[in-house]
């Protein structure tokens, strides 16, 4: 997956178009436009880093599709998680923290039961 690909493909997740991602990261329209009818190759660090942080994922994965595992030992489907939970408003963030912490409540009742 190229440079493109991961950009589109983390602005679906975002719910994000090219004109929102843009008034978001404050990078101009015209330069993510250009990426596309230009070539991104001559991209400035600054702006991928604006675009990075602003989608929660790291330049490297940005740029390059650094497995995430390879750099913070986790594993892809644990970093989709995040990136999901992040794009989340803070009813959302609560309701899974509260899933998260029943499921957790019953794992360790069940270990407990089972020594």
């Amino acid at each position: 997956m190229n440079f493109l690909a991961r950009l589109d493909k983390l602005m679906e997740e975002r719910g994000l178009n090219k004109h929102t991602l843009s008034q978001k990261s404050e990078v101009p329209y015209s330069t993510i436009n250009s990426f596309y009818t230009k070539g991104y190759e001559n991209a400035k660090l600054v702006t991928l880093t604006k675009i990075a942080r602003t989608l929660g994922v790291t330049l490297g994965y940005l740029a390059w599709g650094e497995n995430c595992e390879s750099t913070s030992g986790i594993s892809e489907s644990e970093y989709s998680l995040i990136l999901k939970y992040r794009s989340l408003d803070e009813r959302g963030q609560d309701a899974v923290e509260n899933t998260l912490d029943y499921e957790y409540q019953a794992y360790k009742e069940a270990l407990k039961k089972a020594e």
